[in-house]
């Protein structure tokens, strides 16, 4: 998936080639296996995925469901989690 490394922004879904897409579907299944999994030995992998990473999420509209949706996951690959809730009413945007 060398695309990735350039990868900044999903602008629209053609400017993905159907290697890369297949690519990502193959991964997203892997670590689909990966949640699944009752082997400690995965778990650990899934855990450490994201360890020296962070994740900042930025609502704009409220969306508990969603925001806390998205946290858990990261949470659980190892991330470490900065959130904001509103960001349209706290941006200066």
């Amino acid at each position: 998936m060398q695309e990735v490394s350039a990868l900044r922004h999903v602008l629209r879904s053609q400017q993905f080639s159907v290697e890369f897409l297949r690519a990502l579907f193959q991964r997203a299944w892997e670590l689909s296996s990966l949640v699944r999994s009752t082997d400690v030995t995965d778990r650990e992998t899934l855990s450490e995925l994201l360890s020296d990473h962070r994740v900042i999420t930025l609502f704009y509209e409220p969306s508990t469901r969603t925001r806390l949706s998205f946290e858990a996951a990261a949470t659980y690959a190892g991330a470490t989690v900065l959130s904001t809730e509103n960001a349209h009413d706290f941006s200066s945007a």
